[in-house]
């Protein structure tokens, strides 16, 4: 229903001729979640014109096929020239000057953040996607979620939305947590109204047909909803497990 409703509001709303996608790759979220706040601050004639912002970690590349028919090490990433963490930027605009320019000031952002401000600037590089690439990132409605239940039997989106500034520190403690449950850290994360608010999504990976791996489903998620409550994030449709403890919790239900 929500893939016809898109393809209805696309239609209503077409997108633009003008279009494109900037990738920045780095080596940790913290880099990632401050460039892409200074570069959302630009609102008037730069983050207007970026309609999708959203990154995550490699993970997403290596969990999107069958656990047995893909590397699981980072090295074979890193030798395809995949970064472990990226912001994707997907700019619109009406004319080709104007994306022109939007394209060109968030790569000279980029660039100066990478020589002054960035915790590991020598890892901060620009993704050169292939234009297949970018037509797959632009595709709506898009379907990033189906290929996950390929790495065993199945997968579960757990949805948390936090501060912007505080994205890159969710990530960080999810994806030890993720690890120490024996799930891999795939992570996904979207600027909410120019990095207002940001929409985290661990991505769990696992065999549905398995009762144990439910149980480890379940206890990661007590874990990670205690821990997030007392920082104030809000859990977006809590499991049965933890749902009164979320309600109990968090002022903002």
């Amino acid at each position: 229903a929500l893939g016809v409703f898109t393809k209805v509001a696309v239609k209503i709303y077409p997108h633009p001729k003008f279009k494109t996608v900037v990738v920045w790759g780095m080596s940790n979220p913290y880099d990632m979640q401050d460039l892409t706040l200074e570069i959302g601050k630009q609102e008037f004639g730069i983050a207007h014109n970026t309609v999708m912002v959203q990154g995550g970690n490699y993970p997403l590349v290596m969990a999107r096929w069958p656990k047995d028919k893909v590397p699981h090490d980072y090295e074979f990433y890193k030798g395809i020239g995949v970064s472990p963490w990226w912001m994707n930027w997907e700019c619109w605009a009406q004319t080709q000057e104007e994306l022109d320019y939007v394209v060109k000031r968030i790569n000279s952002m980029a660039e100066d953040f990478k020589k002054n401000r960035a915790k590991d600037g020598d890892a901060m590089k620009p993704w050169e996607l292939h234009p297949k690439q970018i037509a797959s990132r632009m595709k709506k409605p898009n379907k990033i979620a189906i290929p996950y239940s390929f790495w065993e039997a199945g997968f579960l989106f757990i949805t948390w939305y936090t501060p912007w500034n505080e994205c890159a520190h969710f990530a960080e403690m999810y994806n030890k947590a993720m690890e120490k449950y024996g799930f891999p850290p795939v992570m996904w994360i979207a600027s909410i109204e120019r990095c207002r608010q940001a929409i985290c999504m661990p991505i769990i990976c696992f065999d549905s047909t398995k009762e144990e791996d439910f149980e480890r489903v379940q206890a990661l998620n007590q874990e990670t909803t205690e821990y997030g409550l007392k920082q104030g994030w809000f859990n977006y449709r809590p499991d049965p497990y933890i749902h009164i403890q979320a309600y109990y919790q968090s002022g903002m239900y």
